[in-house]
């Protein structure tokens, strides 16, 4: 899974960098309160994660089962 993480972000970079992909995909520039909201919403999905997974661990382990 780190593999596909490195080449999925290397790919992301190279198309968001390069003048020419960005023509080509039709991809605006990035400005600060775009790169601000996607890092938030990041770091909120993140929080809500973890906050979750003792909630699916304690689950998990009392034996219940999803059908």
């Amino acid at each position: 899974m780190g593999w596909v993480l490195i080449a999925i972000a290397t790919i992301l970079s190279l198309t968001l960098l390069s003048p020419w992909a960005r023509k080509r995909f039709r991809f605006g520039p990035l400005h600060l309160n775009d790169l601000a909201a996607t890092l938030g919403t990041g770091i909120l999905v993140l929080v809500v994660l973890e906050a979750l997974k003792p909630l699916w661990t304690n689950r998990r382990s009392a034996g219940v089962s999803r059908v």
